[in-house]
């Protein structure tokens, strides 16, 4: 029996019973989680020489774009706290959505290594979400996803 000091972010939801298939419980924060695990060992590395020659820069910089976005749709302030420390200057000068367009112009307009296409995507994508409004969308369509399939908790 679980005692009455045990927070409750620690405590998981039930699972959910898809036709005798259980999901478990996971979260956003979770599969942010996952999803830096991923990019992470794609940077480090790669899949398969064969599949590895396949994923460009392209993609890599999607790919931090959607981990940013799990990462503001679970509500971690702590790394948009970073990013805006890092982008103090110019997003109090042009706002923090003027800034993730330059980024995401950058990002477009030149070819990127794999590291800075990552990091750029993943800034771009926090840069949005703080920028508030419709600039958010990718993470609210996160959230919104999140708490629609059955087994993912938010």
């Amino acid at each position: 029996m679980l005692s009455s000091a045990v927070p409750a972010t620690f405590l998981a939801a039930p699972a959910s019973d898809l036709g005798g298939f259980s999901l478990g419980a996971i979260t956003a924060g979770g599969l942010a989680a996952v999803a830096s695990a991923a990019v992470i060992f794609l940077l480090k590395k790669g899949v398969n020489p064969k599949i590895d020659r396949h994923i460009k820069w392209e993609h890599l910089a999607g790919a931090g774009f959607v981990t940013g976005n799990l990462y503001a749709a679970a509500g971690w302030d702590a790394i948009a706290a970073l990013i805006h420390g890092l982008t103090s200057a110019p997003a109090a000068a042009w706002g923090s959505g003027a800034l993730a367009l330059i980024i995401s112009a950058w990002i477009g307009l030149r070819t990127h290594s794999r590291w800075r296409a990552t990091i750029l995507g993943f800034t771009a994508s926090v840069l949005f979400d703080t920028a508030g409004g419709w600039w958010s969308f990718g993470a609210i369509i996160i959230v919104k996803v999140v708490h629609s399939i059955p087994g993912l908790g938010g």
